[in-house]
């Protein structure tokens, strides 16, 4: 092991071109940070992708196979004789957040980081190395598989009973092709099955909106602004706060059977929380950014996927409003009308779909589990505090 330079391993490049070209080509998309869409050409094959510009300048994330990367992203071709997946993990280790430059707008620049010092392994190390971690991320990004097909399964299943409204009838067959009786409602100016209500989200039989304010706590706790939920998913826990430093909008206090949402318009970011989810109960704190509405057991289930729905989503950006920074309040959630299905439906559906949620929080415990090890052994792989036999 000796010391070197950032510049032995790789030669950065900028990306080019479309900076969200996304005509549903079979190569995926990078820009700062991740996926954001795929094409029909590449410019880049098994390589990091260093965030260039932005509110992720520096993030460093792997492109798997050929791929794309966008001006927002910097291409890192690993030199010969290196073994690529060790040369990522030396890219984390490296922090390059910390190198960033600009106050408005944060960037990294490939002059920067071709200087950033490093220790550097025999090549028969770095393999040994990149086996450790790859195994590690790579039982991660299989939960993430796993977890994304269990939410499919229900959002499959939520179309088909509350969309299509053939969920089974007293005899179990699908209830509207079987022609189960269907009224019309001129608030949704659809038909829905007999017996079922429209409300709105604002004040309903299945949920209460939460409003401002925590418990005091002793100790500290994770806080979570809504740059740190990207989707359905926590990206980053570093937060840490007391309850008395912590910043004004550190003020939603997060409860069992809660579904939350972001207000911002054009922001689809959305959290989940059953009985079971105590660890994160446990330990988070909310922006006011989110709202939060509390439901009954059985409608916990049906909600999310409420919420996650493109139409809900249609009619929060409708309805925002501001001068600066467009979004909704409390009051904007009258005017979103929810479906509100017979009680033995919805038990029904939770019955089905709980399950799914379950196993859904237990890969993400595991996640974060392998996360944290992950990010124990990176520095001390690297650093040769631990050697690999």
């Amino acid at each position: 092991m000796r010391k070197t330079t950032l510049n032995e391993l790789y030669k950065f490049q900028y990306g080019f071109g479309n900076n969200n070209p996304d005509n549903g080509g079979m190569y995926p998309v990078y820009g700062s940070n991740g996926i954001i869409g795929y094409y029909d050409k590449y410019n880049a094959e098994d390589s990091p992708v260093i965030g260039h510009i932005g509110a992720n300048a520096g993030v460093v994330v792997w492109g798997t196979g050929k791929h794309y990367v966008t001006y927002n992203g910097i291409i890192c071709v690993t030199k010969q004789n290196i073994v690529k997946k060790y040369a990522y993990y030396v890219l984390l280790n490296s922090n390059l957040r910390k190198i960033t430059r600009g106050s408005t707008q944060p960037f990294v620049s490939y002059d920067l980081l071709e200087n950033i010092p490093i220790l550097f392994h025999e090549r028969q190390d770095q393999q040994k190395i990149a086996d450790i971690l790859s195994a590690l991320d790579d039982k991660i990004e299989l939960n993430n598989k796993i977890n994304a097909e269990l939410e499919a399964t229900a959002k499959d299943l939520y179309n088909y009973w509350f969309v299509q409204f053939d969920f089974p009838d007293e005899n179990g067959r699908p209830y509207k092709s079987s022609g189960g009786k269907m009224v019309y409602n001129p608030i949704l100016k659809r038909e829905i099955p007999d017996g079922w209500t429209v409300e709105c989200l604002a004040k309903n039989c299945l949920a209460n909106i939460l409003k401002p304010g925590i418990q005091v706590f002793e100790g500290e706790k994770i806080y979570l602004p809504t740059a740190a939920i990207e989707g359905d998913k926590i990206v980053d826990k570093t937060n840490v706060i007391t309850y008395k430093n912590r910043e004004g909008r550190a003020n939603m206090q997060p409860v069992s059977n809660s579904i939350w949402f972001a207000k911002m318009k054009n922001t689809q970011k959305t959290l989940y929380f059953g009985e079971y989810s105590k660890e994160n109960l446990d330990v988070l704190i909310l922006s006011t950014g989110m709202c939060g509405v509390k439901c009954s057991k059985n409608a916990l289930e049906y909600i999310w996927n409420f919420v996650n729905d493109c139409g809900f989503e249609r009619i929060k950006n409708k309805l925002s409003h501001g001068a600066t920074q467009e979004g909704i309040n409390n009051d904007d959630l009258f005017y979103f009308p929810m479906l509100v299905p017979t009680n033995d439906v919805l038990t029904a559906f939770s019955s089905l779909t709980n399950k799914l949620y379950m196993e859904k929080y237990s890969k993400e415990k595991e996640n974060d589990s392998l996360v944290n090890l992950r990010d124990f052994l990176l520095p001390m792989l690297m650093n040769g505090q631990v050697s690999v036999e």
